[in-house]
């Protein structure tokens, strides 16, 4: 997919998810904004296709690292970092066809299946969600901007808690659609103003 489609099928999605999110009328029977939990599966659903897709085309990925499990074999498995991912191949912590980024969008304890052994059940242990590039020639994508953009998705999926404050995920939606905005048009608009309006002033 082009990048400049991608970018603008992300903002289009983003949108519809921004005009459901306003604050609860105060009769229920006027109550037309969108409830939290539905913005969170919804904006969970363009997280995942979205950073899917990135891999898939720009070899920017998502890799969940598994820091520990009840399994006492589980150290022995890949210095003791075993990895899962929704690409449907493997990518090993510190592989050297991948780049490092340093960037984590997660970081705590998840309820779900370690992959040190085919045996395990789903469990509640430490994993970490790294954001790893695939080694490649530049291809002109500023994927450090791409990883903001999905930062901001993210921000805004943790705050659609039940009965948390809908400013906190309006104010991430917009900061992801700017960074959008700066991407899909041919200079971002502090570009646009320092080179057309400040120029006029002058």
């Amino acid at each position: 997919m082009n990048i400049l489609k991608f970018y603008v099928q992300l903002r289009s999605e983003l949108i519809k998810v921004i005009t459901g999110v306003k604050d609860s009328g105060l009769s229920l029977s006027w109550d037309d904004s969108t409830p939290n939990y539905i913005t969170k599966s919804n904006l969970e659903k363009i997280y995942s296709d979205y950073f899917k897709i990135a891999g898939n085309y720009y070899g920017v990925y998502l890799v969940t690292r598994h820091c520990s499990c009840p399994n006492k074999m589980h150290d022995e498995v890949d210095g003791g970092y075993p990895t899962s991912n929704e690409y449907g191949f493997e990518i090993k912590y510190h592989s050297k066809q991948y780049k490092n980024t340093g960037f984590q969008m997660y970081q705590g304890n998840r309820l779900c299946i370690c992959p040190c052994s085919l045996e395990n059940k789903v469990t509640k242990h430490w994993v970490i969600d790294d954001v790893v590039f695939e080694q490649r020639k530049d291809d002109g994508i500023n994927k450090e901007e791409l990883v903001g953009i999905f930062s901001d998705i993210y921000g805004a999926i943790e705050s659609a808690g039940d009965k948390c404050p809908r400013s906190a995920i309006r104010e991430l939606l917009l900061s992801a659609v700017i960074r959008l905005n700066d991407q899909i048009l041919p200079s971002t608009v502090d570009d646009f103003i320092n080179k057309y309006i400040s120029s006029d002033k002058a």
